[in-house]
């Protein structure tokens, strides 16, 4: 996390370089001109260099093919999590055509994984992995008996499905980048302390606030349906 400080000070050295690019070219048409998203984007890579960090996750904004964050010729793996029905306006309507968008992302030769899909949607993602030449792995889903004695720190039963991909994820990252070999269990115990400590603020949180002990808030950025229904009181 950056404090506001550390933003405000990245944050006006992209600006600042690209306002003073667009007064050098003069010319209005030879502009640079960023939404915030593309923008943002920007900046997360500087902060990133400058910052020095190990590894830095990147997921997109909308869709994948052609998302502002799709600029990394070669990412160490790529992961798509659960498909659903969301920006229709721009991926179309249908879960086909969104995976296909989704897909965008693979690159030749970096490992593609994905976890449980609607059987089109991963036929799609199958294809495009094929015709970028991407080795295209679909994990299986952990159940909890599976986790032995980890118990994930985010509530649900969708979050099996993304510490499926999550632990598939950093395993190829920790072989390729840090020469770490695992043996066959199917969970690390080295990741153990990760999966139980996450915490994601906002999604299927219980909060009680010491002003009114009495009421119990349940906070949820859930935003399409697919979330919507998941069942928060299934605590793994």
């Amino acid at each position: 996390m950056l404090s506001e400080e550390e933003f405000t000070k990245y944050f006006f050295e992209c600006w600042d370089k690209l306002e003073l690019n667009n007064l050098q070219q003069g010319d209005e048409d030879k502009q640079i001109k960023l939404f915030y998203f593309r923008f943002i984007t920007l900046m997360a890579f500087h902060v990133f260099m400058k910052e020095k960090v190990d590894v830095a996750i990147m997921e997109v904004g909308i869709g994948g093919e052609y998302d502002p964050t799709n600029i990394i010729e070669k990412p160490t793996v790529c992961g798509v999590s659960s498909l659903g029905i969301d920006h229709q306006r721009y991926l179309g309507e249908t879960i086909d055509l969104i995976a296909w968008h989704k897909g965008g992302i693979f690159k030749a030769n970096v490992p593609a994984v994905t976890i449980d899909q609607p059987p089109i949607a991963l036929d799609v993602l199958k294809k495009r992995a094929k015709d970028v030449n991407a080795p295209f792995t679909q994990v299986e889903t952990h159940t909890k008996e599976s986790l032995g004695n980890i118990n994930i720190g985010l509530a649900g039963r969708h979050q099996l499905k993304n510490a499926s991909l999550a632990i598939e994820l950093c395993r190829i990252w920790l072989e390729k980048h840090r020469n770490i070999k695992f043996s066959n269990e199917r969970v690390p115990q080295e990741f153990a302390p990760g999966l139980a400590k996450v915490r994601w603020p906002g999604r299927s949180q219980q909060l009680v606030l010491e002003k009114y002990p009495k009421i119990t808030w349940f906070l949820d950025g859930a935003h399409t349906l697919e979330s919507m229904q998941e069942d928060p009181e299934q605590y793994i």
